[in-house]
């Protein structure tokens, strides 16, 4: 299992690298919050010293698509995602129960 911001980062890599790879992701229109992992980090601690319990939701209110990611990766390796990066919505999800036990 890996997230999906690695298999795209790997996949433009290995593309500027002349080792072309067509990638196919399940959604590439799915919209994430691609909040930095140190804030999330801050945001559970924080939540962890309040005297009383609670929901929260912890969030950078901001999301960009799946498609926007690998835009980037790729032009930043000067190339144009659109020749390595695909869609295919018969692409499995792992379940979060899976991904517990794993």
């Amino acid at each position: 299992m890996s997230f999906v911001t690695t298999q795209i980062a790997e996949s433009a890599a290995k593309a500027s690298l002349g080792i072309s790879e067509k990638l196919y992701l399940r959604d590439i229109d799915a919209l994430i919050d691609w909040g930095a992992a140190q804030d999330y980090v801050r945001a559970m601690w924080l939540t962890l010293q309040q005297s009383d319990s609670d929901n929260y939701i912890i969030s950078s209110g901001e999301t960009h698509s799946v498609r926007e990611f690998a835009k980037i990766a790729y032009n930043s390796v000067e190339l144009d995602s659109s020749d390595y990066v695909f869609q295919d919505p018969n692409i499995k999800r792992i379940s979060k129960r899976m991904v517990a036990v794993l």
